[in-house]
């Protein structure tokens, strides 16, 4: 009787995924998690299709094999990632039976504040940076941002992290002499020294 309830009881799995990472949760049917795995950055301005293919799907095996959850008792896929979209036939031979919802990132934002018909101003800023403003009583909707790391992004933690990059040379030349611990902090991160950090800093640019 126990395992043939067991049997019946059905999950849900969640993927998001961008620019630095991408992770799968399991969950039960009243939303509570189970499981969390963690696989490698699927947006495509970073890596390739195929790559970010083969995170997602680490991403998904990874929380079926940790819960032991057979994929044929998951009942409901959403899948919200920056970049790449994948439909329902990528992830078949795993979860073979679950429906699959799709999600933008402007949905993820909006739905974590508790909004689940988009209305008002979110921002996000994280590898990437987009702010959306939308009117749910006239469709009226703009975007900002979301030109990816060549054409913008201000206040991404790429552009942040490129600005760091960019000012530690002048740093390193005294050609600004403002205090400041960038360079200890590079050295550290990056395992550079004085002597080493032209040949590591082209490494890192190029």
């Amino acid at each position: 009787m126990h395992e043939d309830t067991m049997a019946k009881k059905t999950y849900l799995l969640c993927l998001e995924g961008g620019g630095t990472r991408c992770q799968a949760a399991l969950l039960d049917t009243m939303g509570m998690p189970l499981h969390i795995s963690e696989s490698t950055d699927v947006n495509t301005n970073f890596v390739t299709r195929e790559i970010a293919q083969a995170a997602v799907l680490r991403a998904v095996s990874e929380v079926l094999r940790v819960s032991r959850i057979p994929g044929e008792q998951v009942s409901r896929f959403a899948s919200a990632l920056v970049g790449p979209r994948f439909g329902p036939e990528v992830f078949y031979s795993m979860i073979p039976t679950a429906t699959y919802h799709y999600y933008t990132e402007r949905d993820v934002v909006f739905a974590r504040a508790g909004i689940y018909t988009p209305h008002g101003v979110a921002v996000v800023a994280a590898t990437g940076a987009t702010a959306w403003g939308i009117r749910s009583d006239n469709g009226l909707h703009i975007s900002v941002g979301g030109w990816g790391t060549l054409l913008g992004d201000e206040g991404s933690a790429y552009a942040v992290g490129l600005m760091a990059l960019r000012t530690a040379p002048r740093i390193y030349e005294k050609r600004i002499t403002t205090p400041t611990r960038l360079l200890e902090i590079l050295y550290q991160r990056f395992d550079m020294t004085p002597e080493t950090f032209r040949p590591k800093m082209y490494d890192l640019a190029y």
